[in-house]
């Protein structure tokens, strides 16, 4: 008889999944064969999709392919990826699992542009984050400006209403 772990993963599947989320997680990721990383990024462990999804380093065709994975946490991942594209980002706030969009919502490194529409999100605790998430991000602002500090993209009398064309700081 074969256990089988949570998420449907064979008991022989999860004694291999630790050397997989090792590699998933590598700094040397784009010195991977592409190859190795569609292996990965088909993993069994959602675990492991999660781990690649998170790596600055994974290419932008798989962080796509991850962008429609079955499980919420691992898109929620794509989307916290300083490498994802900025409309994949903008995709993903239309996610239909509340639990990713609540995610996005709490993340002071995505767009104001990406807040702003989750702060109109339908989902009332979405919303309600993605508001303060703004609001967070807008004091910020006001103490960096008052200081002579960098400008945050997408505030007003930053100089740049349209920051959804903005590339995401790593």
């Amino acid at each position: 008889m074969i256990a089988v772990f949570k998420g449907g993963i064979s008991e022989e599947q999860n004694e291999d999944w630790f050397s997989d989320y090792i590699d998933a997680g590598s700094e040397f990721l784009d010195q991977q064969s592409v190859e190795s990383i569609e292996r990965l990024s088909r993993h069994a462990a959602a675990r492991v999709r999660r781990r690649l999804a998170e790596n600055a380093r994974c290419p932008q065709a798989i962080l796509e392919r991850l962008s429609r994975d079955s499980d919420a946490e691992v898109r929620s991942a794509v989307a916290a990826n300083p490498a994802t594209p900025v409309d994949l980002v903008f995709a993903l706030a239309l996610d239909v699992d509340a639990t990713v969009r609540y995610a996005m919502a709490e993340d002071v490194s995505l767009p104001a542009g990406v807040l702003r529409l989750l702060s109109r999100d339908d989902n009332p605790y979405v919303s309600c984050r993605a508001r303060k998430t703004l609001a967070l991000l807008r004091r910020k602002w006001r103490r960096s400006s008052e200081h002579g500090g960098q400008n945050i993209i997408g505030f007003p009398g930053t100089g740049n209403a349209n920051d959804a064309d903005h590339e995401r700081s790593a």
